[in-house]
């Protein structure tokens, strides 16, 4: 029975240890183990299996957890080998009888090389994941930036004609007041004749801002093209939209651009929705614009003062 123990231990492909409990000595490997560690079979035979273990103090807590009934089952413990390098290892270990002695038999695998497979698919699947939120913050950023006019950062012409159908879809279901505000600077030109380009970027850059300040968190702006700007105002009546509109022509009005001399303003046509499309309102709007430049510039012009 010995001899066979022996010929189907020597054949299996894991490192088989027999260590005795009373010294902690080694009594029998199979070729497995001088594989592994890198060891002659005299050599191990005889010694103390902890000198095998990187952190003795494992093979300790593994023979505790024996005599405490605590299965041993594919724990990863770190070993030595002879040269002094290390490798991981998956140890299994029970109480057994072996000739008379009571031993702990230890089964051991070298998964060295299946950690290292495991932690480069782990990179590699982190690496992967990064490039997809990477590629996600690209994607966002782009499509953000196709949105937006890239001088004021306002929502672009094409954007804003998007946003105002879909708030006239919303309002056409949900019966919402709608209104939008045409704006525009007046005598933009001669700023840029007088004062040039870049102090007309600055101009164009400081209105976006004050309109932003004085909109609600639920009104949109954009930058409709030059020095024209809208508005679209959700569930809001055309009272409000007013005053609000007002608050925007003072601010600007009032707002010192760091110019000597400079002194801006802005015109508004105003439009309450009845039951047109996008361009139908818009096209009201800039009518209401065009009465209140007709009209002395600097001024609000909506639907009830237009009839």
């Amino acid at each position: 029975m010995v001899e066979l123990f022996r010929t189907m231990i020597e054949i299996i492909p894991f490192s088989i240890i027999l260590t005795s409990k009373i010294d902690n000595k080694i009594l029998y490997i199979n070729s497995k183990t001088e594989e592994f560690f890198g060891c002659e079979r005299l050599d191990m035979l005889s010694s103390e299996a902890t000198s095998y273990y990187k952190c003795p103090k494992d093979r300790q807590d593994l023979a505790e957890d024996i005599n405490n009934g605590i299965p041993v089952k594919d724990r990863e413990i770190t070993f030595k080998r002879k040269d002094g390098t290390y490798f991981l290892g998956s140890i299994t270990m029970v109480s057994a009888m072996y000739i008379e002695h009571e031993v702990l038999l230890s089964c051991i695998n070298d998964i060295t090389d299946k950690k290292m497979v495991e932690e480069k698919m782990k990179q590699d699947k982190e690496m992967i994941e990064k490039m997809n939120d990477d590629l996600l913050v690209m994607n966002r950023e782009l499509k953000n930036r196709s949105r937006r006019d890239s001088l004021t950062n306002l929502f672009n012409h094409q954007h804003i004609n998007e946003l105002l159908e879909e708030e006239i879809e919303q309002t056409s279901k949900t019966g919402n007041d709608l209104c939008v505000l045409m704006l525009d600077i007046d005598f933009f030109k001669l700023v840029n004749d007088n004062y040039g380009h870049q102090i007309g970027d600055r101009v164009l850059i400081e209105v976006s801002n004050q309109i932003i300040k004085n909109v609600r968190n639920s009104d949109l702006v954009g930058r409709y093209g030059g020095e024209e700007f809208i508005v679209i105002l959700p569930d809001i009546k055309s009272e409000d939209a007013y005053k609000l509109a007002e608050r925007i022509r003072l601010s600007i009005q009032e707002y010192d651009f760091g110019v000597s001399g400079l002194k801006v303003t802005i015109s508004i046509g105003l439009a309450q929705r009845n039951t047109e499309d996008g361009k139908a309102i818009i096209n009201r709007a800039d009518n209401l614009l065009y009465q209140a430049k007709m009209k002395g510039r600097n001024r609000i012009e909506n639907i009830e003062e237009s009839n």
